[in-house]
């Protein structure tokens, strides 16, 4: 539940993300989080790279950075997860999730 919690925190950070189609964005924010709930998380991590591909990178967006790599570790993809969740301690290396 926190990371479901932490992420519909970053709804308002996607609805207000300058130069985007804020409506779209919101809605694919969506679409991802029912995907992760609905424990498709191969799906889901998928769907939010392509959502952070569309955004500026801020703390704002820092939740889901974190919940791809929770997403490709429930799909039992590690490899993937590991990248991830790199990747979320290079841009984050002081987020709540960094471990450092």
């Amino acid at each position: 539940m926190r990371i479901l919690s932490a992420t519909l925190c970053s709804v308002g950070a996607i609805a207000t993300a300058s130069g985007q189609d804020n409506r779209d964005l919101a809605i694919a924010h969506s679409q991802a989080m029912v995907e992760f709930q609905a424990g498709n998380y191969a799906k889901a991590a998928t769907d939010l790279e392509a959502l952070v591909s569309r955004v500026e990178v801020t703390s704002q967006v820092e939740p889901i950075f974190y919940t791809i790599g929770s997403a490709y570790f429930n799909a039992g993809d590690y490899p993937k997860a590991i990248a991830a969740f790199e990747t979320y301690q290079a841009i984050f290396p002081k987020g709540p999730h960094a471990g450092g």
